[in-house]
């Protein structure tokens, strides 16, 4: 175990099952995955009753990530945003699942596997302050989470950032070094201040509902069916909420959402469903024209009979 002076979180070697959740905040470092391909990202998701304290880390951690994208040749590295376990409608519960890229996004796992030691102490720095215990992903039974041909599985990468942080590599927790917060959203959320790294507030959908207009739908920011057991699941033993916002659940993701509302509208489900399509009247046929009555004359028929002459 390792416990820095003046700092809440606590960095421990094993996994969930080694560190039950009902015992305690686990910060499980995962991973995301993708049924579709193709996903970019970095994604945290949180308990329902989180702090203040807890958002402003997972805000800061993920800022944080694309800043260190940024700096290392990777430009514009999507922030998918901080979602609640019911937002993401998956997730272990008493956990703060860490996400910071997709599982086939190579160009962000080889970037982190050239120093693995300098990606780990993001997390420590981001959630310095939170009382919870930093662990591996997954780890219960034969769960290993989702495959990754850089890292192997979401518990082997997991281990590998653990190791790094209490290898003595990283240098020591330097509160100065980490970036300040600011609260820039419309809805009083805080987040990392960052000189060009967008890190724009998710729209409300209750907002979007009420829209009259059409939505336009953004790039795929897929995300959100865990494919897995932290965020549980459609794909099996995936950890993360999967970019499944053409999948149902997935639907939670921000323009996917969108699409969802004005497709239950134009279905006649929704709560701004436009009016049913009343079809025009039939016009009642014309009056069928009436025949004139044919009247049957009799007919006479004279024989006359040729008279001979005497």
């Amino acid at each position: 175990m390792s416990k820095a002076r003046d700092v809440a979180l606590e960095i421990l070697r094993g996994t969930r099952a080694d560190h039950s959740p009902s015992t305690g905040l686990n910060i499980s470092m995962d991973y995301n995955a993708s049924p579709r391909g193709g996903a970019r990202g970095t994604e945290v998701i949180i308990p329902d009753d989180a702090s203040p304290e807890v958002r402003q880390a997972a805000t800061r951690f993920n800022q944080m990530v694309a800043e260190y994208a940024a700096a290392n040749g990777i430009a514009d590295y999507p922030v998918r945003g901080v979602r609640t376990r019911s937002e993401n409608g998956r997730g272990v519960s008493n956990t703060i699942h860490v996400e910071p890229f997709f599982n086939d996004d190579l160009e962000m796992q080889e970037l982190i596997k050239k120093n693995p030691a300098a990606f780990a102490q993001i997390y420590r720095d981001a959630f310095a302050n939170v009382p919870g215990r930093l662990i591996a992903p997954h780890g219960v039974g034969q769960d290993r989470g989702a495959a990754s041909t850089v890292f192997g599985d979401e518990t082997s990468f997991g281990e590998l950032m653990t190791e790094s942080l209490l290898s003595g590599n990283v240098p020591a927790y330097d509160p100065s070094t980490v970036p300040p917060m600011e609260d820039s959203s419309n809805t009083g959320v805080p987040r990392v201040a960052a000189a060009g790294v967008e890190n724009t507030p998710r729209p409300d959908p209750a907002q979007i509902a009420a829209s009259t207009s059409t939505p336009e739908i953004p790039p795929n920011v897929p995300a959100d069916p865990q494919v897995a057991e932290a965020d549980a699941g459609l794909l099996g033993n995936i950890t993360g909420n999967e970019d499944i916002d053409g999948i149902l659940n997935g639907l939670a993701d921000d323009g996917v959402e969108l699409g969802k509302s004005a497709l239950l509208g134009l279905l006649g489900l929704g709560n701004n469903a436009p009016p049913p399509m009343q079809a025009p009247p039939i016009p009642a046929p014309p009056p069928m024209m009436r025949m004139p009555q044919m009247v049957q004359q009799p007919v006479t028929f004279r024989i006359k009979r040729n008279e001979r002459e005497s």
